[in-house]
């Protein structure tokens, strides 16, 4: 009699390993595509900011010009200017595309050459506020003894009387001026020309000084933000490229 013999086979389930691997993987590369995303996104708004930037300082910049003769400071620095704001517009322009492009292409604005051309744009404002306020400031006071000589020897009134009333001031050193060179003390001295009214302390000299210092103090915080948002902007984009997280 032969006996049967019953052989028992037992199905041992293998560890899916390499499916949660590459299911940790894809969720890695998910994490990271968002995070790419809202970095440009953001990188996008700062350029669009600093180009906004801009153009406020070229406009305060020319602002300041317009009160002080074009061929007493430089027709240059008004060029400047002009060149100034047109950087600003770049600046929004090829932040806004890149923004743009991203949507479509990821990743233009991780290109090098795009980088280089931001942090090309980004100096020359730089270098811009510094060569303008320099310059600017410099020939304000050789151009406010000018006006003054040309009142006091050609009896040219108009450049003198307009800074007065653009500064609130009277005199280069006040009215001791007017009055110990036996001058007659002008109506532009006054607030609103009422003679009635107490003419104004300040000197002109002083005045210029003020306003241009305070404009130097906007330009001083303009240029910190701008060197912020380029350390930031390039820091990230040497992550990006760390995370080889690049879409073409």
């Amino acid at each position: 009699m032969l006996r049967g013999s019953t052989r028992t086979v037992s199905f041992v389930s293998e560890p899916e390993e390499d499916e949660t691997i590459g299911h940790d993987k894809a969720s890695e590369d998910s994490v990271k595509e968002a995070i790419v995303r809202w970095i440009i996104y953001i990188i996008t708004y700062a350029l669009i900011i600093i180009g906004t930037g801009a153009i406020w300082v070229g406009l305060v910049l020319n602002d300041s010009l317009t009160h002080i003769s074009a061929d007493k400071i430089g027709y240059g620095s008004h060029v400047i200017t002009h060149i100034f704001i047109l950087c600003g517009v770049a600046t929004i322009v090829v932040g806004y595309a890149g923004g743009c492009w991203f949507n479509a292409h990821q990743g233009l604005m991780l290109k090098v050459h795009f980088c280089l051309i931001i942090t090309t744009i980004l100096l020359y404002i730089l270098v811009i506020v510094i060569v303008v306020f320099a310059s600017t400031a410099r020939r304000a006071d050789d151009y406010l003894n000018e006006c003054w000589e040309e009142y006091t020897n050609k009896n040219r009134t108009v450049d003198m009387m307009e800074l007065q009333i653009r500064f609130f001031c009277c005199g280069i050193n006040g009215i001791k001026d007017y009055t110990e060179g036996d001058y007659v003390l002008r109506m532009s001295c006054y607030f609103k020309f009422n003679m009635r009214a107490q003419p104004f302390q300040q000197t002109c000299s002083h005045a210029i000084k003020d306003y241009f210092h305070q404009k130097r103090n906007d330009c001083i915080i303009f240029n910190s933000v701008v060197i912020v948002l380029l350390i930031i902007y390039l820091i990230l984009c040497k992550l990006l490229h760390k995370w080889r997280v690049i879409y073409v």
